[in-house]
Formats: structure tokens, C-alpha cells, sequence
């Protein structure tokens, strides 16, 4: 629990603005701050130390990385005109997701999550959802143990993950956050309890494609609220918990 809150701590300290917008000048020089703004042939710049905004020529200028990590060429007038900061790859990405894990019916789970990119594309909030039931007896053979009453019925999981991704790589991007479920899972015999867990993965898909994979581990503990009246483990007890998970999603 410590360490899935000390976690949670270090990503949102990543929400607080950082000056890393980087100038290259014709002359040589590098210099480190924040673009206030953008016009057709100058910028307005202001360095970490002061707050006073200066006007830049961009005919002074010869390379330009924002703090996102895009490079913008400059030289001529018609480089400013075809490199403009406000042609960002990021204007065009798609911010929302939504997925579907396929191989959750497999055991008992038909689950889908539902999450929004911040601007930058470098945190996700995913709100899951998910129906539970028993597939043993449906999709799996019954029990022949005639004193052992399998659960019926449905149950539901929902929670809440806070994806923080890393790189600058388009098509495969490395994430890690803390990942919260809450509910009651029909398969493990009617099982009602929530779980931490520190989920890393892998996002596959470019931020304008289509489509969108998730593929992740997580790792945590579990901790029973009720059990059926046929289960055999302690109620308000926790137990170390994992999980490997899938799901294919649509951008829009």
C-alpha cells in the first residue's frame, strides 16, 4: 500500500509545468525556457530565471525542440511557414480510447474501459467496467461434485488506473500507474474485495491510428470484503494479487 501511494505521488508531481523548450541559434548558442507564444516570423521567449518575455526573430533561429520533443526547422521564411509550432503531430491525435478485453470472457468477465489522454498524451485516466459471471456450467463443464454449489448469477468490477507513458516513440509506448478494481467476481466463488496493484504495460498504435493495444501486468494484494457461505477463505483478509491483461481498443 506504501508503495502503490508513494507512486501515485511521484506521477502527479509530473502534472507541474516544466521549462524545456530548447532555441538554437544561427550564432551557436542554446538557449533553455518557455515559448509564451508564437507568431508568424517571431517568437516571444522567457528563460526560467526571469519574467520579463523577449521578441525573437526566427531568421536568428536554426532549430527549435518544444517541450513535447518535436523539432521544428527554421532558416528561411518558408521554413517558418512549413514549421510552424502550432502544426504540432499532437493537434491530431485521438484522446479517447475505447477497449474491449476480449480474453476476459475466458474467465467470466466481459469487460471494457473507457480513457482520456491529456493533451500532451502523457498520462491516460482509464475508467473500467466490467460484468462478471460464473463460467463453469456455461462455457465450461459443471462440477460432477454434487456438494459443491456453483455461484449463478452476474456481478460487476469497476475502478479507476492512471496510465503514466513514457518515450517519445509513435508507435510503442512504455506505461506504469497504480490500477484499483472494486466488485464481486462470480468465478472465485462470489468473491466481493478490491485490489491495488502496480500495473506496467506496453500501448501499441500510433496517437492518429485507429486502432489502439493495451498489453500490461500488474502486480498488488487483494483484500476480501464477503465471501459465499461455499468459500473457504477469511473475510477482511488480504492476499497477494496479479494480473495479466489485453485489450484492443478504437481512438477518437
Amino acid at each position: 500500500m506504501r508503495f502503490t501511494l508513494i507512486l501515485l505521488f511521484t506521477i502527479l508531481l509530473y502534472f507541474k509545468p516544466k521549462a524545456q523548450d530548447k532555441l538554437f541559434f544561427t550564432n551557436g548558442i542554446v538557449r533553455n525556457g518557455i515559448i509564451v507564444s508564437n507568431a508568424k516570423e517571431s517568437l516571444y521567449f522567457k528563460t526560467n530565471d526571469s519574467s520579463e518575455t523577449e521578441k525573437i526573430d526566427k531568421r536568428d533561429l536554426i532549430l527549435v525542440e518544444d517541450f513535447k520533443g518535436n523539432l521544428y526547422l527554421y532558416g528561411s521564411a518558408e521554413d517558418v511557414k512549413q514549421n510552424d509550432l502550432t502544426a504540432s503531430p499532437t493537434n491530431n491525435a485521438k484522446r479517447n480510447i475505447l477497449s474491449f478485453q476480449p480474453l476476459g470472457a475466458l474467465f467470466g468477465r466481459v469487460s471494457f474501459q473507457y480513457e482520456f489522454l491529456t493533451k500532451d498524451l502523457k498520462f491516460g485516466f482509464v475508467i473500467p467496467f466490467a460484468i462478471t459471471f460464473n463460467p463453469f456450467g456455461t462455457l465450461y463443464p459443471a462440477s460432477t461434485d454434487t456438494n459443491n454449489t456453483e455461484p449463478t448469477g452476474t456481478g460487476f468490477i469497476t475502478g479507476l488506473d492512471l496510465n503514466y507513458y513514457l518515450g517519445r516513440s509513435e508507435k510503442k509506448q512504455f506505461f506504469i500507474g497504480p490500477r484499483i478494481r472494486y466488485g464481486t467476481d462470480m468465478m472465485l466463488g462470489e468473491i466481493k474485495g478490491y485490489t491495488i496493484q502496480t500495473q506496467f504495460g506496453w500501448k501499441l498504435g500510433k496517437p492518429s491510428a485507429r486502432f489502439v493495444q493495451h498489453i500490461s501486468f500488474g502486480f498488488g494484494f487483494l483484500r476480501v470484503i464477503s465471501v459465499s457461505s461455499t468459500q473457504t477463505l477469511n473475510p477482511k483478509q488480504s492476499y497477494s494479487w496479479g494480473s495479466v491483461n489485453y485489450r484492443l481498443g478504437i481512438r477518437w
